[in-house]
């Protein structure tokens, strides 16, 4: 894959394409995902793309002692396309 780094693309500089390259890439790392391991799998465990882990669901912590997972567990979104 390649990287935008100061306007020119530059292989694997880190930095990530922006725009509708960045969506298209993603969505192609999620498809992979989800063809080889599963939906249940990806939701538990997320995916990666550009070395990093993007989450797809948080679940309810079992105490209050971490308000960041409080947080994040009520941001959860369960939506349905078809």
């Amino acid at each position: 894959m390649c990287a935008v780094s100061g306007g020119r693309a530059s292989p694997g500089s880190g930095v990530l394409w922006k725009g509708a390259q960045t969506e298209a890439s993603v969505l192609e790392s999620l498809g992979k995902e989800l063809e080889s391991k599963g939906t249940l799998h990806v939701l538990r465990h997320g995916f990666k793309c550009y070395g990093k882990t993007f989450p797809m669901a948080y679940f309810q912590p079992n105490t209050s002692m971490n308000p960041d997972a409080a947080e994040n567990y009520a941001k959860n979104r369960l939506t349905l396309t078809r």
